[in-house]
């Protein structure tokens, strides 16, 4: 059995534990509830985001309890960079009612791509945001017309849109890779 801790907004909040139950491996995870939210196991590793599943609220904790085939486990068992946390999960309905559209900040946008160098230019991008789209996720990175945009290499595959009072480059991504 294999055990990680679980993170939410940098702090431990639970853990989850990882099993093999032939010809399955059982996914269980148990958190102390931290918000109100609708939130999703998350599991990170080298540089790429997968939801693992929504948690259940339910006598004071949020778990999840799964099971997936080997080749439908949705991250790399025994990885060493293998990290979980929980985040938030938005209902693009819910999202178009929110004046703000749902967005969310994200504070490594590295970590949403697989090609390496991406990752390295989104590496420490400031004022990020994020919100699921269908089965997608949308990054909007901050943009200015007098400053220098910080995520150079992805910025002919954006579209800029207003978001609050400010203006972004918002961006597609499917499976850590950029969709137009």
């Amino acid at each position: 059995m294999e055990e990680h801790a679980v993170f939410y907004r940098g702090e431990a909040v639970g853990k989850v534990c990882i099993s093999e139950e032939r010809p399955y491996w059982r996914v269980r995870c148990e958190c102390r509830m931290v918000s109100g939210e609708v939130l999703r196991l998350i599991s990170s590793s080298r540089g790429r985001e997968r939801s693992v599943g929504v948690l259940t609220p339910g006598h004071g904790a949020l778990t999840l309890d799964r099971r997936f085939t080997a080749s439908g486990l949705p991250f790399e068992k025994g990885a060493e960079d293998l990290t979980f946390r929980l985040g938030a999960r938005t209902d693009d309905r819910m999202a178009r009612r929110s004046p703000d559209g749902g967005w969310i900040p994200e504070a490594r946008p590295e970590s949403l791509f697989t090609d390496g160098d991406i990752a390295d230019a989104c590496r420490g991008a400031e004022g990020v945001l994020t919100r699921a789209a269908g089965g997608d996720t949308l990054i909007a990175v901050p943009f200015s017309h007098t400053e220098p945009f910080s995520m150079m290499p992805i910025f002919c595959f954006g579209r800029i849109k207003r978001i609050g009072e400010r203006d972004y480059a918002v961006f597609r991504i499917r499976n850590g890779q950029i969709v137009m």
